[in-house]
């Protein structure tokens, strides 16, 4: 481990969470560590162990499993999202169910919905006006040409309408 501090702090945490399993007759709560391999590289593991006999009073297994590139993937998710905050733009992203998976803050002062209140939300749900036809034929342009733009009419939180203009991307 990469100091004392923590290699102290690993050990406590460890047996604290092996004293609960057997106490409790729970699973070990897994504990994510960061770990200096031999060849000096530094990685993340998600550590957890299991009895190797009916309880955790005996020998028991421990299994890392390397969260490394998970753990840049999502430090990287949060940087660009810092980025999509800065833009006075609204920036929202959906999944294929129409479902609110980012909403930025340009997006919170434009439609007056809050991140937490869109995401997982539809976009019928909150902002869209536009007829089913409508919604149709761009989810159309957009499985067929991976885009279209133009003028939208949305609903904002307080009920007036906005007109927007834009780009929907697959």
């Amino acid at each position: 481990y990469p100091d004392a501090g923590y290699r102290q702090w690993v050990a406590a945490t460890w047996q604290a969470r092996l004293d609960k399993a057997k106490q409790t007759g729970t699973p070990f709560e897994p504990v994510e560590l960061n770990i200096q391999c031999k060849d000096g590289t530094s990685r993340t593991a998600l550590v957890g162990a299991v009895p190797l006999g009916a309880t955790f009073k005996g020998l028991h297994l421990v299994v890392l499993h390397d969260i490394t590139e998970r753990k840049r993937a999502e430090t990287s998710i949060r940087e660009q999202a810092d980025l999509l905050n800065q833009t006075r733009d609204a920036i929202m992203v959906a999944d294929l169910s129409n479902r609110f998976t980012f909403w930025n803050e340009g997006a919170e002062r434009i439609t007056g919905w809050s991140a937490a209140e869109a995401l997982g939300q539809t976009a019928e749900s909150t902002i869209n006006l536009v007829t089913d036809a409508r919604r149709a034929a761009i989810r159309e342009a957009v499985m067929t040409t991976g885009a279209w733009q133009g003028e939208m009419p949305i609903r904002r939180k307080d009920g007036r309408t906005a007109l927007l203009d834009l780009r929907i991307t697959l």
